[in-house]
């Protein structure tokens, strides 16, 4: 995803696509850190459950955000464009 946004910086029909999977990616290490702190050490749960939460609420705000603006934006690229192979994102 990096390489395919490096590669057409003049071409934003991808740019919010490439934003918000890089949004969503990170949110999800919020998740796995409380994940992690439930399991290891839950006495530390109820210091860093509202830091986290918090972030997680931000990051979903975000998230929501950039999913409105890229519905108005119209790109003209179809799903099929997009993805020279499955294995790529």
């Amino acid at each position: 995803m990096a390489e395919k946004s490096h590669k057409n910086e003049k071409d934003t029909t991808i740019l919010y696509a490439t934003v918000i999977a890089t949004i969503a990616a990170g949110s999800i290490m919020f998740f796995r850190v409380l994940g992690i702190v439930m399991l290891f050490n839950p006495i530390l749960l109820s210091t860093l459950f509202f830091p986290i939460f918090t972030m997680i609420i931000a990051s979903a705000g975000c998230l929501w955000w950039l999913w409105r603006q890229s519905k108005t934006h119209e790109t003209g690229v179809q799903i099929s464009q997009m993805h020279e192979s499955p294995f790529q994102v």
